[in-house]
C-alpha cells in the first residue's frame, strides 16, 4: 500500500482534505467559525439560514462538510478504530439472514468505530456511480433517561463516500414534515439519506432487525412524504426509494459484520497493525526498531499524523462451496447462512452466537444468481 493508497480508508482521506484534526480540541464551534464568516456560537442551523448572509449553495456546501466532520469527530474521540474485512468474508456475511436477530446478540469490541465496505463496490443508489466506502457505527444501549430497559438498543449507521453531488441534489428539495406541538409542520431540510437509525425496544414491539427496519421506514415515510403524495416521480419520493434501496443493499452486510465481531474472541480472526506505505519512511523505521521503547516512540509519531492501527478481519478466509446434490438439474444457488444460538457453560446457562456460513450448491454447474437475502417490507 503506497501513501496515496492510504486514502482507501475514508476517515484518513477526509481528515487530510479538510484538516479535521486541528479542530478536535477546540470543538465544533471552532470548526464553524473557521468555515462560516461571523459565526457567533449560537444554533448552527438558525445562524446559517437567518444570519450568515451566505447563499443557499454556500450553506449546503457547509452542511455537507459539517455533517462529515461531526461523524468523523465522534469516531476520532472514541478511539479511531477501523475494521477492514477481507472481501470473501464480506461476501459471505452479505448472504446471511439477519431478520430475526435481537439486540442482545451485539457484544461489540467498541461502541463507536468505522467499518470499511469498499471491497464490495456497493453503489449508494440506483443509477449512481458513487461507491459506499464504509460506515461509521454507533451502538448505544442507554435511553435518554440513562436507563437500559430490556430489549433496548439504538444502532446508528452513517454511510460515507464521495456523495456531495447527491447531497446537493436532494437537500434543496426534500423537507422534513414532522408535526410539532402546535400542530404545525416544520419544513426543514432532511439532509443526507445515508444516515440510518435502528431502534430496538421490546415494550414497543421492536424486538428484532426486521421490526426495527420497518419502524425506521415507516417513520421516514411519515416525515418526508405528505399524506396526499402520489407514486409519481419527485424529489421526496426518490429520496424515500433511495433510502429503502440503501437499507436493502446493506442491512444484511452491516448487521452480520457486527455479529461476527460479537462472537467469542477465539472465533474471530483479527490482525491489528498499521497499514503499509506510511509517509515519513515509518514502515522502515518500525522494522528497524530494536526495543519496545523505540517502537512506541515511532508509533506515537504515526498517530500524530492521524493514522491508526487497522483491525484486519478474516485475512485467511476463503469462499465456501459444497459438492453437487443428487439432483444435478438444480441450478447453482446460494444456501443462505444463519446464526444459531448455542448454550454453554455450567448448567448451560450461558449462550453464544455460532455462524452457520452460506454455501454454494452445485457450483460446478455455473455461478449462482446474485441477490440479497434480506427483503424490506414496506407498509
Amino acid at each position: 500500500m503506497t501513501e496515496e493508497a492510504l486514502s482507501y480508508y475514508f476517515p484518513y482521506t477526509i481528515d487530510k482534505q479538510h484538516h479535521f484534526r486541528h479542530f478536535v480540541e477546540q470543538g465544533r464551534d471552532a470548526f464553524c467559525k473557521r468555515h462560516v464568516p461571523g459565526y457567533d456560537g449560537t444554533n448552527v442551523g438558525e445562524f446559517l439560514y437567518n444570519k450568515s448572509g451566505l447563499s443557499k449553495e454556500e450553506i449546503h456546501d457547509f452542511e455537507y462538510l459539517y455533517e462529515n466532520y461531526a461523524h468523523w469527530e465522534e469516531w476520532f474521540k472514541n478511539g479511531k478504530n477501523i475494521f477492514s474485512f477481507q472481501q470473501a468474508l464480506l461476501s459471505l456475511l452479505d448472504k446471511t439472514d439477519v431478520s430475526e436477530i435481537t439486540p442482545d446478540k451485539f457484544h461489540l469490541p467498541y461502541d463507536t468505530f468505522y467499518l470499511s465496505l469498499k471491497p464490495l463496490h456497493i453503489k449508494i443508489a440506483n443509477g449512481r456511480e458513487e461507491v459506499i466506502e464504509g460506515v461509521y457505527i454507533d451502538h448505544n444501549i442507554w435511553n435518554g433517561h440513562g436507563e437500559h430497559p430490556e430489549g433496548y438498543c439504538d444502532l446508528s449507521f452513517y454511510f460515507v463516500g464521495n456523495f456531495k453531488q447527491l447531497f446537493l441534489e436532494y437537500i434543496p428539495h426534500v423537507k422534513s414534515r414532522l408535526e410539532d406541538t402546535s400542530g404545525a409542520y416544520d419544513e426543514l431540510p432532511v439532509g443526507s439519506f445515508w444516515n440510518v437509525w435502528l431502534s430496538f425496544e421490546k415494550k414497543e414491539g421492536r424486538e428484532n432487525v426486521k421490526q426495527a427496519v420497518a419502524h425506521f421506514i415507516q417513520n421516514l415515510q411519515a416525515e418526508i412524504l405528505p399524506k396526499e403524495h402520489s407514486l409519481e416521480s419527485g424529489a421526496d419520493t426518490d429520496f424515500y426509494n433511495a433510502t429503502v434501496e440503501l437499507l436493502t443493499n446493506t442491512i444484511n452486510l452491516v448487521i452480520n459484520c457486527l455479529l461476527y465481531l460479537s462472537q467469542p474472541t477465539e472465533k474471530v480472526e483479527v490482525e491489528k497493525r498499521f497499514p503499509t506505505g506510511l509517509p515519513g519512511n515509518f514502515d522502515k523505521q518500525l522494522s528497524f526498531a530494536k526495543t519496545d521503547k523505540e517502537t512506541k516512540k515511532i508509533e506515537e509519531k504515526i498517530n500524530q499524523l492521524g493514522f491508526t492501527k487497522i483491525r484486519y478481519v478474516g485475512q485467511s478466509f476463503k469462499r465456501t462451496v459444497v459438492a453437487a446434490t443428487a439432483d444435478a438439474t438444480v441450478k447453482a444457488h446460494w444456501r443462505r447462512g444463519h446464526w444459531r444460538n448455542q448454550k454453554f457453560g455450567e448448567k448451560l446457562l450461558q449462550d453464544k452466537m455460532i455462524w452457520i456460513m452460506p454455501t454454494i450448491v452445485n457450483s460446478h454447474i455455473g455461478d449462482p444468481l446474485k441477490g440479497h437475502i434480506y427483503d424490506i417490507e414496506e407498509k
